[in-house]
């Protein structure tokens, strides 16, 4: 993959590939939860089965008409993405909802360009 990453409106054609990577980005997260909390008030606290709620949790809001969705995609591949709410709270405020990086290309990106 490039460093040549494109921001563009999401596509529908993405979500398989945004709920993808998503997952392998977010599981260090809850690996971590798990360890600190262990099994039994991990299992209080979170879902054990976080990769089905979370799959879910992205689908709907990428899916979501309340929500403006931007995929970053080096040529065709989706590898980022951002769901941002807009007047969630307020008028003229916008609120990050979900945001991922794929794993395997984090830290690539341009700087300074």
């Amino acid at each position: 993959m490039s460093a040549g990453f494109e921001i563009r409106p999401f596509h529908e054609s993405d979500l398989d590939a945004v709920v993808e990577f998503s997952l392998r980005a977010w599981e260090p997260v809850f690996e971590s939860m798990h360890r600190v909390l262990g099994d039994t008030i991990f299992a209080r606290v979170q879902n054990p089965h976080w990769r089905t709620v979370q799959a879910a949790a992205v689908h709907s809001s990428c899916t979501s008409e309340d929500r403006d969705v931007f995929v970053a995609v080096d040529g065709q591949q989706p590898v980022g993405f951002v769901t941002i709410a807009l007047n969630a709270f307020h008028e003229r405020m916008g609120v990050v909802d979900m945001i991922a990086v794929d794993p395997r290309i984090r830290g690539r990106g341009s700087r300074g360009s």
